[in-house]
């Protein structure tokens, strides 16, 4: 007696009913259902606990309709039609009383029913890239839901009687055309996330400062100013506001206390309140594109900060006690209108990458020799005709991009260097090399292009790993035989200047034979 069940071959125990209405589906759709251990959208099969169907997915099947014997499936929790032609959601959808989850993923469905308000049990309701321009009023009654997606579709409006959906805790509404949210949204006292970057907002509710979210997502909308209200979502631990039109940050901003990553890239900030010093738990704060003509002395407090990014402003200095962003990792403040650096900088003991190309920088401080920790220096396209000694104590640097100054000497302590493994100095006037440049035992790539120089250095010999060299216009008296003892050279480039006489080649067609690629 096989009490009502059916065994697979598979050995996954189905009740009758659910194995009979899975032959019509799959006749239905021409291929057989697999059974899964784990629900996804993204796969065709279905989830099997306790004899019973309780997740289905139909992926990609073509379907115009949803077959009516999913209806069948009292048991199912989890419903997802992903990938398919089907353009509307047939009344019969409520019969499925313990529904938790719909997913409606890239259909052409166009509305949101009432009777949808039917599945009781919902907690998960996902249209995502369909043609749902608005969300109906009286859809706004489910008990249970608490994750609302309406992303990647035509999205032009929110009824007032959102603020009903008072069990959502997250709204994730994703690339549409909102150009305002209801005042209501600041009755969702439970929410703890908003996704709704790429919309048409000018504008937040005063009322959004009522609630307690963990994260709002905000990125390319036409905010010009925030509500001095958002300073009292005092629970914020993340906040994206990138690409708006956001002029200036209200002083409430620093009551924001357990922010801890912070994007406000690509905006017309020219200035920051005083009170973003109260930020003390921000990690990442991301500034770059921005109008910043200066900062805020309390910026200085952000001490537990790890990554700061100030790339394309307008500074012009910074705050002398910089160095006191002891935890700085990244620090980005390339195209700016910096001309100096602070002496503090050199307390930035944790920091790994410091940008500072494309400023008006002459010199750097020899406090930088400081920098214990740091692995990648950027200070290209700025006004530096000489390099401290101090450089030479940089001992973990493996990348260093010195392009475009008006270096005509490098320091010896340049050779001390060891772990460095990439050399950038193109379009400078050095016409010497540090006789110990050959210390440099793990350089890899050496860019040295529009430079100087007439002679390579024998100690160029001990560059044993050594397979990127740029001597493209640079002025060689010879090309020396050093190179013939690059053993792993790969690319050599030593293209000569018009106006040079011909030189011998014949060092370039041994490197040949060698197999390495010489453009010249």
């Amino acid at each position: 007696m096989n009490d009502g069940k059916t065994q697979k071959s598979n050995e996954v125990v189905l009740n009758k009913k659910d194995e009979q209405t899975i032959k019509k589906l799959e006749k239905i759709i021409g291929c057989t259902i697999p059974r899964v251990k784990q629900y996804a959208s993204r796969k065709l099969g279905c989830v099997v606990r306790e004899s019973k169907i309780v997740e289905l997915s139909l992926f990609n099947k073509n379907l115009k309709q949803i077959p009516r014997c999913v209806f069948d499936l009292k048991d199912l929790e989890r419903l997802a039609f992903r990938s398919n032609p089907i353009a509307s959601i047939p009344k019969e959808i409520t019969e499925l009383s313990k529904l938790k989850y719909l997913h409606i993923i890239e259909n052409p469905i166009d509305e949101v029913p009432e009777y949808i308000t039917g599945l009781t049990e919902l907690e998960v309701l996902c249209l995502y890239s369909t043609k749902v321009s608005s969300f109906p009023e009286s859809a706004c009654k489910f008990n249970k839901l608490r994750q609302l997606w309406i992303e990647f579709g035509p999205l032009k409006e929110l009824p007032e009687a959102i603020g009903n959906l008072t069990s959502l805790k997250e709204l994730l509404l994703e690339e549409g055309c909102l150009t305002q949210l209801p005042e209501s949204i600041g009755k969702l006292t439970n929410l703890i996330g908003i996704q709704l970057d790429d919309h048409n907002l000018t504008s937040l509710p005063e009322s959004i400062g009522n609630l307690k979210l963990d994260y709002l997502a905000l990125d390319g909308n036409q905010l010009t100013e925030l509500p001095e209200t958002y300073g009292n979502i005092t629970t914020i631990k993340s906040a994206r506001f990138v690409g708006n039109k956001l002029t200036e940050l209200p002083e409430s901003f620093g009551k924001l206390v357990n922010l801890k990553y912070l994007w406000l890239h690509k905006n017309k900030l020219t200035h920051l309140p005083e009170s973003i010093g109260n930020l003390k738990d921000i990690d990442h704060f991301m500034l770059h594109h921005n109008n910043l003509t200066s900062l805020p002395d309390s910026i200085c407090n952000l001490t537990k900060m790890s990554v700061l990014k100030l790339s394309a402003n307008q500074l012009t200095k910074l705050p002398e006690d910089f160095g006191s962003l002891k935890n700085l990792r990244e620090l980005y403040l390339d195209g700016n209108k910096l001309t100096e650096l602070p002496e503090s900088i050199g307390k930035l003991s944790k920091l790994q990458e410091l940008w500072i190309n494309n400023n008006n920088l002459k010199t750097l401080p020899e406090t930088i020799g400081k920098l214990k920790n740091l692995q990648k220096l950027v200070v290209s396209d700025n006004f530096i005709f000489s390099l401290p000694e101090e450089i030479g104590l940089l001992s973990n640097l493996y990348y260093l991009d010195l392009r475009d100054n008006i270096m005509k000497e490098l320091p010896k302590s340049l050779g001390e260097l060891e772990n460095l493994q990439e050399l950038r100095l193109g379009f400078n006037e050095v016409s010497i090399l540090p006789e110990n440049f050959g210390n440099l035992v793990n350089l890899e790539k050496f860019y040295f292009q529009k430079n100087w120089l007439h002679a390579i250095p024998d100690s160029f010999a001990k560059l044993k790993k050594l397979t990127h060299l740029n001597l493209s216009q640079v002025q060689l008296n010879k090309i020396s035989d050093v190179l013939l003892k690059l053993p792993i050279l790969k690319y050599l480039w030593i293209e000569a200047e018009w106006w040079q006489e011909e030189r011998e080649e014949g060092v370039l067609a041994e490197l040949e034979k060698k197999g390495c690629k010489v453009y010249n």
